[in-house]
């Protein structure tokens, strides 16, 4: 089962008060964000939430969006827990007012019962924002559904133009 599926079935948790550090590209060391804040943590990955004055690299800083960064390895540490985490960015969205979140997959490599250490380990925040961060998280995959779902019917629209093309020909 990839993390794509295995994701709607996991356990989510929102996060209290847990910074990150230095969230890099892992390929060339580009340092895209000097501080964030972990939101959400689940077996499958984060979501981190970024400051516009935060943002280290240039050309993200001029930027509305940070999708050039979508599937980025990326690595960070954990501050309170001065752990370091690699995984890949799968989405981003801007939450305006310069803030952005980031969705960041865990490496596949990542142990699972690693995985769900973390997710214990980490202190959970039973207070307004938990609604707010759970519903973002659920805007955000169902932009995803709704892109998949989009590139599915264009495919069989093509195919019905095919096969209307090749009647007219005969």
């Amino acid at each position: 089962m990839s993390q794509q599926e295995n994701r709607a079935s996991q356990f989510r948790k929102t996060i209290s008060q847990v910074d990150v550090l230095n969230v890099k590209n892992v390929t060339n060391g580009e340092v895209y964000f000097s501080r964030a804040m972990l939101v959400d943590v689940s077996p499958t990955g984060v979501l981190i939430r970024v400051e516009r004055e935060n943002i280290l690299a240039l050309n993200l800083r001029s930027t509305l969006t940070l999708s050039s960064i979508i599937g980025s390895g990326v690595g960070f540490t954990i501050e309170v827990m001065d752990t370091y985490l690699e995984g890949v960015v799968t989405r981003t969205k801007l939450e305006g007012h310069g803030s952005f979140v980031v969705a960041v997959d865990f490496r596949d490599d990542a142990p699972e019962y690693w995985r769900n250490c973390l997710v214990d380990l980490l202190p959970a925040n039973d207070g307004e924002d938990a609604e707010e961060t759970s519903d973002i998280y659920s805007e955000m995959e169902d932009e995803d559904e709704e892109e998949e779902s989009e590139d599915v019917d264009l495919d069989d629209a093509n195919s019905d133009n095919d096969d209307d093309q090749g009647s007219e020909s005969n």
